[in-house]
């Protein structure tokens, strides 16, 4: 079922023309393309943009599973035509613009069926044969001396209109202002997943070494990398990717498709060779388990809070589609190998960080808001999908499981308010949110590693590598805040096209612009 939204009118290089623009479109200039090379060059760096727009607009229209579908009849097919009006007219199209519904394979087609005209774009010039029109500020239906007469007597001839009547109100402005929605989102989720990975890929080295042993080895850059070095990750961003992975191939995002989904892309990482990057014990002893076939509420180890539930969880925060969700499925691809409370609430705290920085909240609001967020959550258990997860001892009840994760949150929490209050110049991040070992402090000692200097990347990047604790997931996560807030330009460009993972990375983005 297709829904008509426009038919208009169109040259052979795709400039669509508004019914505005076609009752005030002139007479054309003509030169001749042969004796200026220049100008023929300007069409083409024209074209381009028209090209990178049409990209654009189609990956915004495929945001919502809603595609542009456009059919193009020639206009000359459809009159009879002397051989000289033929050659008139034979750039003269009929577009009919339709929304129609695409599964992935369909839009994969869909993009390679034809070019795409958009107004805004191209306005100075327009290829005919041997010949070059300007057009001036108007996209024109015009040819050689072609006078409005003439084509009037053309239109009339084929009994169709400019522009079909069901042409929805202010249908070019909803346009635009979809794809500059969409464009800043990208930019942010970019930001968030290729900022995530550069700072996981910095602190590598840094890990396990103290603070003072750190500093003695940065290079004039701050960093423990060359600017030109290419960037190694660690299982930090390898789990992300599964994680992403998991959430996007997952049927939908109820508890049994995405159990079945995180169980399939965790085992294909602990048995990738690539997994030799020093991953924790608690993720590769739970995947094993997993991969077994032992149910997650076995697998999962019950008392770890290790910070490898949260490493991971910054794509939930990108695919959410709503903050209840959000909670549900950044606690369980947590619980899935690390059971403890705590490892559950930092995992859904950094999910929460990831989702308000993409929604528009300000570093100087966002601590505020975690504290409103958790009072809320306190004593929330999502038992559809953990379960009987909190049934053991001490543990009376699931509210009394999950408020001890609240409340080892919120004090880490208050400790980074307080830090940040006192504004120390010189101080290890790790003596703020600890040393990042446990999920609970690498998303405060992170937290801070940002807030510290939220419009500075470098700076964030160089002090959460600059940690005598677990460097890299706190520079991973730090890194994945400053990209999701600053977006993809304000991160140095060297490190963002030489880290390690670029196709998984950019498919990533992809999945959750």
């Amino acid at each position: 079922m297709t829904k008509l939204i426009k038919t208009c009118w169109i040259d052979r290089y795709d400039h669509i023309l508004t019914r505005e623009e076609f009752e005030k479109a002139d007479l054309i200039n003509v030169f001749d393309v042969a004796n200026s090379p220049a100008l023929l060059e300007k069409y083409k760096v024209e074209e381009d943009k028209l090209w990178a727009f049409a990209k654009i607009w189609m990956e915004a229209a495929g945001m919502s599973q809603m595609v542009v579908f456009i059919h193009k009849d020639a206009l000359h097919h459809k009159v009879p035509l002397s051989t000289t009006e033929e050659s008139v007219y034979h750039q003269l199209d009929r577009v009919t613009i339709q929304e129609i519904q695409l599964n992935d394979k369909g839009w994969e087609v869909l993009q390679a069926v034809m070019r795409l005209g958009a107004r805004e774009v191209l306005r100075a010039t327009i290829q005919a044969g041997g010949w070059l029109l300007q057009t001036d500020q108007n996209m024109a239906l015009f040819t050689q001396k072609m006078e409005r007469a003439a084509l009037q007597q053309l239109l009339d001839k084929t009994e169709l209109h400019c522009l079909n009547e069901s042409e929805e109100e202010d249908f070019w402005e909803e346009v635009e202002a979809r794809v500059a929605a969409y464009e800043a989102r990208r930019a942010k989720v970019a930001g968030a997943i290729l900022g995530m990975a550069i700072g996981d890929g910095l602190g590598y080295p840094a890990e396990f070494l103290k603070r003072e042993e750190i500093k003695g080895k940065l290079l004039e850059n701050g960093f423990l990398h060359p600017n030109d070095a290419y960037i190694e990750v660690t299982d930090d961003t390898q789990m992300a990717l599964a994680v992403a992975k998991a959430l996007h191939w997952a049927q939908d995002a109820g508890l049994e498709s995405l159990e079945v989904s995180l169980r399939k892309y965790f085992v294909a990482w602990l048995n990738d060779p690539a997994n030799n990057r020093a991953p924790g014990m608690t993720c590769l002893a739970s995947c094993e388990r997993l991969e077994k076939g032992v149910p997650w509420l076995e697998a999962t180890d019950k008392s770890s809070k290790g910070s490898g539930a949260n490493m991971r969880v910054l794509p939930v925060g990108l695919w959410a589609p709503s903050g209840n969700l959000l909670a549900k499925v950044a606690q369980f691809q947590a619980a899935i190998t690390h059971g403890h409370p705590t490892a559950l609430v930092a995992a859904e705290l950094t999910a929460v960080v990831v989702y308000q920085l993409l929604d528009g909240t300000t570093p100087d609001k966002l601590l505020p808001v975690l504290f409103e967020y958790a009072t809320s959550q306190k004593m929330v258990y999502h038992e559809d999908y953990l379960q009987q997860l909190w049934d053991r001892p001490p543990f009376r009840t699931p509210q009394e499981f999950i408020q001890l994760g609240w409340e080892e949150c919120l004090e880490k929490l208050k400790s980074v308010e307080k830090a940040l209050l006192e504004d120390q110049a010189e101080v290890d991040p790790c003596t703020i949110g600890g040393a990042g070992w446990t999920a609970e402090e690498s998303l405060a000692t992170a937290l801070y590693c940002f807030l510290k200097s939220p419009q500075d990347p470098l700076l964030v990047l160089q002090n959460a590598i600059c940690t005598s604790g677990d460097s890299d997931s706190i520079a991973c996560l730090a890194g994945g805040f400053v990209g999701a807030y600053l977006g993809l330009k304000a991160l140095p460009v060297d490190k963002t096209q030489q880290v390690e993972y670029q196709e998984a990375l950019w498919e990533t983005i992809k999945w959750f612009a």
